[in-house]
């Protein structure tokens, strides 16, 4: 029987998801929605060429964070510090054997799992495609949950989200933000709200850190994030404003009037502070 199809407002962050391996973080109520979506961003993804694990499994496979094989509490009771390294075997078994791992209830995952998946997270030798989920939204993480320094909660406040709600159960998305793409020819073509305007050359890096931006609203970045997202591999710069300096900059170069971005655009970025670039940078499509 054909699975029924994804609202098309999660269908097309879905779409966006696939475009590359970086984590997601889905937050949403229905973990049955949350794992429909895990798996359609898995299928978006398609099958990945890989010769070195060639007998690796193609699969997204679902595992719950307070699941019994990465719970804190064993059968026996609390895990011993001696146990966790059979905890963390099983994670690395199941980023060695499947393509696309779903960890669901994140915002109730184990410390030692936590250091362990944040070192995962951008640097897996098995390349594995990470995909989180969360029944509660970042915003309502209380601070007893986690340490304020753990790598892994504070990572994932900075990932691309899909908000898996159905409008059966919720209200869909606002239809009024910003879309920003590449392509075929390398033009940004500007989408905002039911309207979609010619593309704009350009090769500025501001035009990327705007898409960035725009794929993931109402989350933070750092300069330093906007920057790294770009250049991975990058040398950090020796003066700590410096990504400061030129995220704002490369972004200015780009809303300048003569770069033919469409005035309904700039003027949308600009008008209530939708966007904001400094030492941390965002984009509200509805501002506060």
């Amino acid at each position: 029987m054909t699975e029924e199809p994804l609202p098309e407002h999660i269908e097309s962050r879905c779409a966006a998801a696939a475009q590359n391996r970086e984590p997601v973080l889905l937050v949403g109520t229905d973990p049955s929605l949350a794992d429909r979506v895990a798996h359609r961003i898995h299928t978006l993804s398609g099958a990945r060429l890989d010769h070195e694990f060639e007998e690796r499994k193609k699969q997204c496979i679902t595992q719950s964070c307070v699941g019994e094989a990465l719970s804190p509490v064993g059968a026996n009771g609390p895990r011993e510090p001696s146990e966790w390294q059979n905890v963390l075997s099983v994670l690395q078994i199941f980023l060695s054997e499947n393509d696309t791992v779903h960890l669901s209830d994140v915002e109730s995952v184990a410390q030692p799992v936590q250091y362990c998946l944040a070192k995962e997270l951008h640097a897996s030798e098995f390349d594995a495609r990470f995909i989180f989920s969360s029944t509660v939204d970042p915003t309502g993480w209380r601070e007893e949950m986690y340490p304020g320094s753990d790598p892994l909660l504070m990572a994932l406040k900075q990932c691309f989200r899909i908000n898996v709600t159905d409008p059966a159960s919720g209200p869909a998305p606002s239809s009024t933000g910003l879309t920003v793409k590449q392509d075929d020819n390398g033009g940004w073509v500007f989408e905002l709200g039911a309207k979609q305007y010619s593309p704009v050359s350009g090769k500025a890096h501001g035009f990327h850190y705007l898409k960035i931006l725009c794929d993931s609203p109402g989350i933070e970045f750092s300069p330093k994030q906007l920057r790294d997202r770009l250049k991975p591999n990058r040398v950090s710069p020796k003066a700590a404003d410096t990504d400061r300096g030129r995220v704002r900059n490369a972004v200015d170069l780009v809303m300048d009037p003569e770069r033919n971005i469409p005035f309904e655009v700039r003027n949308h970025l600009k008008k209530h502070g939708r966007l904001k670039t400094g030492a941390v940078c965002v984009y509200n499509p509805v501002p506060e």
